[in-house]
């Protein structure tokens, strides 16, 4: 058994300073899997969201969700904000 750490950054940054003991790296996948649960919530239009999962001081996995605004939406920034050719 192993203890796991789960850092997420959605421009706010979390360290996870208690961790998990978790049985293995199997493990620590589907409760990262299941942490991405929260991006529904934290993701704003043209944000990321971030999750890295370390076994002690190790990193095993990161998760990203990106997500990026159409020209097309309702969501876009003000014309004099767009890059050139936009």
């Amino acid at each position: 058994m192993s203890r796991y750490y789960f850092d997420i950054q959605n421009g706010h940054p979390y360290r996870d300073e208690v961790g998990q003991d978790l049985q293995d790296d199997h493990e620590a996948w589907r409760q990262a899997v299941r942490l991405t649960r929260d991006v529904e919530d934290r993701l704003a239009p043209g944000g990321t969201w971030r999750l890295e999962v370390k076994r002690d001081e190790t990193t095993v996995f990161r998760l990203e969700v990106r997500s990026e605004i159409t020209e097309d939406s309702p969501l876009q920034p003000e014309a004099s904000t767009r890059r050139p050719g936009r």
